[in-house]
Parts: structure tokens; sequence; C-alpha cells
């Protein structure tokens, strides 16, 4: 209820809703929770999930006028983190841990800029407050009072770097393998995958994509369909302990016109 100078009384009814808890506090992925365990006769298998302690959220506060805001990078949580699986004494018999590469980026260019206002009060005569405050004079004497919240859309992606599986064998020993990903960075496609075994050898994986291909060749007018995310061919390299290097394979696809 709000009284002004000339004895009038106005009655607003303000309606709001907020999270229950702060999004701090809750648990950042893309269902909710972090950890899965499945149970079975032969032992279980527990599946951990990225969450915001592997990305902090962008904004936890959520005051008036409540803009619709990016609060969380979307694309950065519930990604598979570890699996570990384990017989039914409990103890582990293979672990696979993945790590990514996680860009976020807030997009500021002034034709993506956003503004969210609402009514904050009515004032008898000029109260102008904050000099951020905008006052939109509604008629003689009465100014209505909005609070607002500029704001930016924000985008990103989120890679795969590398998987690392280590097999625990009954003799105590372990069988490490890893995986590198790597990414082309104009046009983010997986470039290579490298992997390393535990004999000391490297299989490298080479990737190509229409846009590498001559601008007069068949397979760039795939380019020319905005067909450009699509591997159209690969080469493998194997490189040995002593450093020689062999050519393990050769792949290409065909398509037809």
């Amino acid at each position: 209820m709000l009284s002004i100078n000339n004895n009038q009384t106005k009655s607003y009814n303000v309606k709001s809703t907020s999270f229950s808890l702060s999004p701090i506090f809750i648990n950042g992925n893309a269902v909710g929770y972090s950890k899965v365990e499945e149970t079975n006769s032969l032992g279980k298998v527990v599946n951990e999930f990225t969450g915001f302690t592997d990305q902090a959220p962008i904004s936890t506060t959520y005051i008036y006028p409540f803009a619709n805001k990016d609060r969380t990078a979307d694309w950065t949580y519930g990604l598979l983190k570890k699996q570990s699986i384990l017989d039914k004494l409990g103890s582990v018999i293979k672990t696979t841990e993945n790590t990514y590469n996680s860009f976020v980026n807030t997009v500021s260019q002034p034709d993506y800029k956003a503004m969210k206002t609402a009514f904050q009060k009515e004032v008898d005569g000029p109260d102008f407050g904050q000099s951020f405050d905008p006052v939109i004079c509604a008629q003689t004497m009465a100014f209505y009072k909005f609070k607002y919240d500029i704001y930016y859309p924000v985008t990103g992606r989120s890679e795969l770097k590398s998987t690392t599986e280590k097999n625990y064998l009954k003799d105590g020993s372990i069988l490490t393998s890893n995986v590198q990903y790597e990414y082309d960075a104009n046009t983010y496609n997986l470039k290579k995958v490298i992997s390393n075994n535990s004999a000391g050898e490297k299989l490298e994986k080479i990737l190509f994509y229409p846009t590498e291909y001559a601008a007069n060749s068949n397979t760039y007018k795939l380019t020319q369909r905005s067909i450009k995310s699509l591997p159209v061919s690969s080469i493998s390299i194997l490189t040995k302990p002593n450093n020689t290097k062999y050519i393990s394979g050769f792949e290409k696809q065909i398509f037809n016109k």
C-alpha cells in the first residue's frame, strides 16, 4: 500500500517467484545429480558427471527485476567424468576418466544487448533516486520508477580432451591406455585422435574434412552444400618406441552425386 501527498491511497499486489535455494547450492548438471551407481549380481558400475565443482555458474544472484539471463553454461554439465567398474567383492577392475576443455563466452556486441525492465514504485513529484534508475513521466504529478537489468547472451562449447583407461589385473599390475583429442581451431571439428598404450606405442589418426580439399575437387562440393563437419578420409600413423613410424591405415568415404 502506498500513500502519496494528495491523500490518495493506492494498493498494489506484487507476486514473484524465486528458487527455494540459491543456484550456488544446486548441483549443476543436466540430470540434477553427479553420481550414479548401477548394481547387479556381478558387481556395480559407478558413473560420475561434471557439475558446479568443474564449472562455476555464470551468475548466482536472482533479484528483481528477474532478468531471463544465462546463469549456467549448460553444455559443461552432465558430462561423464569418471566410470568405475567393480566386481562383486567391491574391488575396482577398470576405470575410465575423461577430461574436457570447456569454453564460455559472453556475446557483448550491441546487436545482442538485452534489457529487462519492471515497475519499482510510483512517486509524487521528482524522486530520481540512483542515477541509473530510468524514470518515465506517466502524468503531471506522478512518476513511475522502473528497475532494469542489462545482459548479453552466453555461448560456448565443451570438447573431450582425453580419455584414460586403467585395467587392474589380478596380479596387481595395471594396464593403462590414453587417448587424446585435438580439434580444428576454426571449425571445431575433431582433427586428431592420439592413443598411447602400455607398450609405449603411439597411434595417431588424422581426420580430413571437405573444406581441406581443393576447390575444383568433387569432395569440395560438399562444402558448397554446407556439409563441412563430415569426415571424408583419415590416415593412421603408428609410432614405435624407437620412433619408427608406419602408416597403419587409410580410410576414404565415397559419395554419390
